[in-house]
This record gives structure tokens, C-alpha cells and sequence, in this order.
């Protein structure tokens, strides 16, 4: 049976690393970065074009809201009439 071979590096270039990887300090990225699972974030994520999610651009994107918000919503100085 084959043996599968090693990946080969060039010096400089990318390696593959399994298992968590901690970095402390600023990261500087030139190209595109594929993630394969969720991205947590506990401050702000910044763009200076355009974050879009499902196809929907926040740059892009508005809500429309009546002019009087119904009773209960934000916004809204009236309350919502309870039910039961």
C-alpha cells in the first residue's frame, strides 16, 4: 500500500496547523480568508465597502417603519392591548 507523502512547503508560504490556534496582537491579511463554521465577535466588525449575509448588503439595506409604529413596537408611546 502507498504511503501518502507529507505536504511540501516552500519557505514563506502557508502551513496547514490543526487544532485551536491562539494569535495576540494585530493580524494583517492580503487576500481572502474561507471560513467553514461560525465567526464570533466581541466588538465591532468594521468594512470599508460592504458586509453582506444571505445575499442581503447591510450598505444596502433599509427597514421601512409606518410612520405611527403599531402598539408594543419600538418606538412606540402607545401599549399593546392585552390579550387572554
Amino acid at each position: 500500500m502507498a504511503r501518502a507523502s507529507a505536504p511540501r512547503f516552500l519557505p514563506g508560504t502557508s502551513k496547514r496547523i490543526e487544532g485551536d490556534v491562539k494569535i495576540k496582537g494585530d493580524v494583517d491579511i492580503e487576500g481572502d480568508v474561507d471560513v467553514t463554521g461560525k465567526i464570533d465577535a466581541t466588538d465591532e466588525v468594521h468594512s470599508d465597502t460592504d458586509v453582506t449575509a444571505a445575499g442581503v448588503s447591510l450598505k444596502n439595506h433599509t427597514h421601512t417603519w409606518p410612520s405611527t409604529p403599531p402598539p408594543g413596537s419600538p418606538g412606540s408611546t402607545i401599549q399593546p392591548t392585552p390579550t387572554g
